[in-house]
């Protein structure tokens, strides 16, 4: 029924920069065999450590619309269902042509915030992206990283960490305004460095 169960992970450079890891977990099935059900949870708990969850709907199947409470049951199971998620309707090229406006004007209004794709006529992927680098700058926090002025290895240090906006010197330290992510403000308060937001 599956070649594996393990998920697959490859890291996408986006606009700005940005480096995201993307774990495809194997499909959602109904009526899984009891043997197989344990493996299957496990692989699908990567959901629980995503920031993100993209549910990929075959959207040229008549049944998509039942696929996805489906998938929904189980992210409810793995007490996932708050997560944030983008919905992808794929394979929008199959969808007879005379169908598409309605099925475009149902999803949309169903899920504001879908994107529409072919990833075979590679339709869709700009939007994804922009989904993608949108969702990643919403999630950025702006703060104020104090450090001494001798210690040119943590500033170099910020620099991968984030984005730089702007450093102020003074005698004795250098205050440097960072935007990155708050997982990352956090490692860099438990270094016992003076963290402060930006208004």
């Amino acid at each position: 029924m599956f070649a594996t169960l393990d998920a697959t992970t490859r890291r996408i450079d986006l606009d700005d920069d940005e480096e995201v890891l993307l774990t495809d977990t194997v499909g959602f099935i109904r009526n899984l065999p009891h043997h197989l059900v344990a493996s299957f949870r496990a692989t699908l708990e990567e959901v629980l450590h995503a920031d993100l969850l993209l549910h990929v709907v075959d959207v040229s199947d008549p049944h998509y619309a039942d696929q996805m409470r489906v998938v929904g049951d189980v992210l409810v199971e793995l007490e996932a269902e708050d997560a944030p998620m983008i919905h992808v309707f794929n394979k929008f090229d199959r969808v007879p042509a005379g169908e598409r406006a309605s099925l475009r004007a149902q999803v949309v209004a169903d899920y504001p915030n879908a994107v529409m794709a072919s990833a075979i006529e590679s339709r869709g992927l700009e939007a994804l992206t922009d989904a993608l680098t949108q969702f990643l700058k919403a999630r950025k926090a702006r703060v104020i990283v104090t450090l001494p002025l001798n210690d040119t290895r943590s500033l170099a240090r910020l620099h991968e960490l984030g984005d730089v906006l702007d450093r102020r010197y003074t005698d004795s330290v250098v205050e440097v305004e960072l935007e990155t992510r708050p997982e990352v403000v956090a490692r860099i308060e438990q270094s016992g460095f003076r963290v402060e937001e930006v208004g």
